[in-house]
């Protein structure tokens, strides 16, 4: 009888280190999950700042002299000439500079520079100056975009490698 109580007693005293061992797992666990939402909290109050930042920094930037605009307007329609010519964007973006992004609907190659640049279209479309801009209009594929920026006064200078090309020219976007 003795050894069966000795025995019975060492069972509980394995029971109770296996419950507190248990209790103490559960413990680190929620101590754990506290950790985890202490940082989803402040990983969210992180985002929620990034947030604010850049709804302030879009504030001041529209407040700003800032300005953009998003409306389509044809700036050039007909015939391409082959040699430089002015168009002038100030009536579309101002007498700024401006990163204007163009649409060209025609057939052919169409050269973009700022106004006043003398840099120059290497014939083949390739290029090694850094403020030219060339576009290709197909029929299959009759949109191209191309982004340049203008010069001083809000112009810019196009040409054709090809004489006789028709096509139009928009202002898609612009950022001054």
């Amino acid at each position: 009888l003795e050894n069966q109580l000795t025995q019975q007693q060492t069972e509980q005293e394995q029971q109770q280190a296996l419950i507190d061992s248990l209790i103490t797992v559960i413990l680190n666990q929620l101590a754990y999950m506290d950790s985890l939402n202490a940082t989803q909290q402040a990983q969210q109050t992180y985002i929620d700042s990034l947030y604010s930042a850049q709804q302030t920094t879009l504030e001041q930037l529209a407040n700003s002299a800032l300005s953009a605009g998003f409306t389509e307007t044809q700036v050039f329609s007909g015939e391409i000439p082959i040699s430089w010519t002015d168009v002038d964007l100030s009536n579309v973006v101002s007498n700024t500079t401006s990163l204007v992004l163009f649409k060209f609907n025609g057939n052919g190659w169409v050269a973009l520079r700022p106004d006043g640049s003398t840099e120059e279209w290497v014939d083949g479309s390739s290029t090694s100056e850094i403020s030219l801009t060339i576009m290709q209009s197909t029929s299959s594929e009759p949109n191209s975009l191309g982004l340049i920026i203008t010069g001083s006064n809000g112009n810019i200078e196009l040409r054709s490698a090809i004489s006789g090309r028709q096509g139009t020219l928009s202002v898609i976007f612009y950022l001054n």
